[in-house]
């Protein structure tokens, strides 16, 4: 499965759907019940972490679920559920905490990578894998401006390969093609479900 590129997680305007180099982490905590593999899938969307919280987890992954619901060290160091956004480590954000509104808050977007790393998995935000579980590989803040792929410039946040802007779902389900101008404050805005803030949609 880790290994198994899935088309609908690659934007072929950057790359194709293919298994790249697996460089990331080394340790038996990024993934369990498997070998380390030589290849995995990449992905070229992020959840949405939030505005205050850039998304990387605990590396005590539990091996079970009794683990996974145990309030003993090492994880009950797991992040109890302070980011202001959608998918975190231990996430169970339901639609009635989405208080701003589900069409006023981004679920899933594109995110940025430096063009000289979309093959190797050299780039820190992209070198483990779709199914890596809180990590900046997959989830992406909107604590930063998003940008266009820039050669030689690595970063956070959403951004895409795109010239023209950048894509992004929202909770309500719709797509919507977003400026790298945006405000940056009206981005942490629909980067946050719950901070009440109206929206100018003239600085989208």
């Amino acid at each position: 499965m880790v290994e198994t590129p899935i088309a609908i997680m690659n934007c072929p305007t950057r790359r194709r759907a293919v298994a790249y180099p697996m460089t990331g982490g080394g340790g038996s905590w990024v993934y369990l019940n498997t070998d380390w593999p030589d290849v995995c899938g990449r992905t070229d969307y992020a959840a949405s972490s939030g505005s205050n919280f850039i998304g990387a987890g605990s590396a005590h992954a539990p091996a079970s679920w009794q683990e996974a619901i145990s309030t003993n060290p090492p994880f009950s160091g797991w992040y109890p559920g302070y980011p202001n956004g959608i998918c975190y480590q231990r996430s169970e954000v339901t639609m009635a905490m989405v208080r701003d509104g589900s069409s006023n808050t981004y679920m899933v977007g594109e995110k940025y990578l430096n063009p000289d790393r979309y093959f190797d998995g050299q780039d820190s935000r992209d070198n483990e894998g779709i199914y890596i579980g809180s990590d900046q590989d997959n989830v992406s803040s909107s604590r930063f401006q998003p940008v266009q792929d820039r050669p030689g410039v690595g970063g956070n946040g959403f951004g895409s390969a795109h010239p023209g802007g950048w894509n992004v779902v929202f909770c309500d389900g719709s797509v919507r093609s977003m400026s790298y101008s945006i405000d940056l404050q009206i981005h942490k805005y629909l980067g946050n479900r719950k901070d009440h803030q109206p929206i100018d949609t003239s600085k989208l």
